[in-house]
């Protein structure tokens, strides 16, 4: 959800700030070998049952992964220079094989729930004429 607020944040500023000649890049990456998720990464010491199969169970495989992220933190970072030197930047970078399945798939199942409920948003317009 933080992740989706953010991308939203960013389109907006993007939109407002394109007159001044601003380009603004939202950066999704995958997981890349860093210390993110190891000792730089401070945990809350609350267990709440109610999130043992959601946020728990994340932060627990995170916690596996150690140092064994397909993400090269150099790659990242000549990719993330790379779009600072391009006329049109995009407006949204995913870095990564897993972020991309994972974007995709996302906008995929999002495009799809639109498509299945066209029939009951679309004709809540004024009618024409």
């Amino acid at each position: 959800a933080t992740k989706h607020a953010v991308e939203g944040w960013a389109d907006a500023l993007a939109d407002e700030v394109a007159p001044l000649g601003i380009k603004v890049t939202c950066v999704a990456p995958g997981p890349f070998r860093t210390d993110w998720a190891g000792r730089s990464l401070h945990k809350t010491t609350s267990r709440l049952a109610d999130y043992a199969e959601t946020v728990a169970a994340r932060m627990n495989a995170m916690a596996q992964r150690g140092k064994n992220q397909p993400g090269d933190p150099a790659r990242a970072a000549a990719a993330m220079i790379h779009i600072t030197e391009v006329d049109k930047p995009p407006l949204h970078l995913v870095l990564g094989a897993f972020g991309m399945n994972a974007v995709t798939n996302k906008l995929k199942e999002s495009l799809t729930e639109v498509e299945a409920w066209r029939a009951v948003g679309e004709p809540t317009d004024f009618p024409k004429g």
